[in-house]
């Protein structure tokens, strides 16, 4: 066999096998994105719409927000004091600060906090700083507030008294 002809026979030998990588690759790519639509990861906390915790330690009937922060959480102690400082007082006074783990001093900026390991549970908290917007008894919003702006403007959208509370 010539030099000429035993690279044509490699060279046609490397295509086959790469052929035989990308049909494999091409399979893995199609389990992946059929099992993506059937199982996704549950969204953390509480569907919108659904029953709050009654307990004595909410804020009245009003307008809420429970503001889920752990001890362990560095953004939380960053993001906290920014915002208390740029909200009005009446804002503050519906925040409720529900932590786990040793309270810190940043904490002790809010008026109404307090050490309720049975609300993370209830409201699916797995992720910190996490925000839930409380009125007429409704979940009416929730979601991770990881930055001062996000943790603002979820406040402020939260307490103002023209929120439609979803029926179910």
């Amino acid at each position: 066999m010539s030099f000429e002809a035993a690279a044509i026979l490699l060279a046609w030998v490397a295509i086959a096998v790469l052929g035989f990588a990308m049909a494999g690759l091409v399979r893995q790519m199609h389990v992946l994105l059929t099992n993506q639509n059937r199982v996704s990861a549950p969204r953390p906390g509480p569907r919108v719409g659904s029953k709050a915790l009654s307990s004595d330690w909410l804020l009245g009937s009003g307008p809420s927000v429970l503001l889920f922060v752990d001890a362990n959480c560095a953004v939380c102690e960053q993001v906290l004091p920014e915002v208390l400082q740029e909200l009005p007082r009446w804002q503050r006074d519906r925040i409720l600060l529900l932590y786990r783990g040793e309270a810190s001093d940043a904490l002790a900026l809010f008026s109404g906090f307090t050490h309720e390991e049975e609300a993370f549970d209830y409201y699916r908290v797995s992720i910190t700083p996490f925000a839930v917007a409380i009125r007429d008894g409704l979940v009416v919003d929730s979601g991770p507030v990881g930055s001062a702006n996000l943790l603002y403007r979820f406040i402020v959208s939260a307490t103002e008294e023209g929120i439609d509370v979803p029926t179910s």
